[in-house]
């Protein structure tokens, strides 16, 4: 699968989960980005989700990819609109990054970086084209047990071509 054909997948499958297309502002270096706000209760009033996706070279470090996820968090902070942070709303934040394939430092990058946010969060995942699988943060920190394995299907749901072949096969039978 090429980095073309992927984005039109993606483009129905995130509609599929409820997600809308927005329009990338100028210095925003993405290639997608999609927007979901919705109220869950289990979450305990609205949440404004962001996923921004990126193809980018194999050979980014870990430094480079931690420093934009954080940038992509920090511009969906800036964006959001509504109740403050906590007090009945929650941001989450899903950075995709698509490489060809994945390099070892990016690979580890994946599996330690988690960083904490009051009320919203950070989860950044990395595609491999080549083999279709997607890293992210194995983990559960205990500050972040009501969510992490929402975190993790999300981020299989929306971003993985694995997964969504499972999902239509399941829907076939």
């Amino acid at each position: 699968m090429n980095f073309n054909d992927y984005l039109n997948s993606l483009d129905g499958w995130m509609k599929y989960w409820s997600f809308e297309k927005q329009t990338i502002q100028q210095g925003l270096e993405v290639d997608a980005m999609f927007y979901r706000g919705r109220i869950e209760g289990t979450k305990f009033g609205k949440v404004d989700t962001y996923a921004f996706i990126k193809h980018v070279p194999d050979n980014i470090n870990a430094e480079w990819a931690r420093t934009y996820s954080n940038n992509l968090f920090e511009y969906a902070s800036r964006v959001r609109s509504g109740p403050p942070l906590g007090f009945g709303a929650m941001l989450i934040v899903y950075p995709l990054l698509v490489v060809e394939n994945i390099s070892n430092d990016l690979y580890q990058w994946s599996q330690k970086y988690c960083p904490k946010h009051f009320a919203a969060s950070e989860f950044p995942s990395i595609l491999s084209l080549t083999t279709q699988d997607l890293y992210y943060y194995p983990k559960t920190p205990i500050w972040g047990a009501l969510y992490y394995s929402d975190f993790r299907n999300q981020s299989q749901q929306c971003f993985s071509p694995k997964k969504w072949a499972d999902i239509s096969a399941r829907a076939r039978q």
